[in-house]
């Protein structure tokens, strides 16, 4: 799936929503992946899409733009990234999504924005259910996926994960 939006943001910034291909979107998401993760203690460190080398990454993002089970985002303010947005479809029909703003850039209506579009796309892919992991402490990112019709369905032992579910309506 690819994606190219150009978008306004509450504060009448635009902000380029695209799909990221090649080497120089590959060293805007590591640089983005950088500062998101100094910014917050909410992002899985396990996630292995902040840990590739350039080369890697960019290999990586061609893979996704002709995958038809993967939409990335990579958002852009005056060519600074500013945030990411991912939906992944499952064969076992666990669709998952997720969304990281840097803090500079947040309370700008961007992860709103980003969100909102992956649900459109999920629905006009056909998809009924999506499903996302949330620290539970992050109480900006629970009140945003609450907004849009998400609640709680699970969590982990520890009650540090919590799990959402979206059911989309016609």
């Amino acid at each position: 799936m690819l994606c190219y939006k150009t978008i306004l943001l509450k504060d009448r910034s635009e902000c380029l929503l695209h799909s990221p291909v090649g080497e120089r979107d590959a060293v805007k998401l590591q640089e983005l992946s950088g500062r998101i993760l100094s910014e917050t203690d909410f992002i899985s460190l396990e996630n292995p899409l902040f840990f590739r080398n350039t080369l890697s990454e960019a290999s990586f993002l061609e893979l996704i733009a002709d995958s038809s089970d993967c939409l990335l985002l990579l958002a852009e303010i005056n060519e600074v990234p500013a945030g990411c947005a991912c939906l992944v479809t499952g064969g076992n029909g666990q669709h998952e999504i997720g969304i990281a703003v840097r803090d500079s850039m947040s309370e700008r209506g961007l992860g709103s924005a980003m969100l909102s579009l992956l649900i459109r796309k999920a629905k006009s892919a056909g998809i009924h259910s999506l499903f996302l992991k949330v620290h539970a402490d992050n109480h900006r990112a629970i009140s945003l996926y609450s907004k849009f019709g998400f609640s709680f369905y699970e969590t982990t032992p520890s009650d540090i994960i919590r799990f959402m579910r979206l059911d989309i309506t016609d």
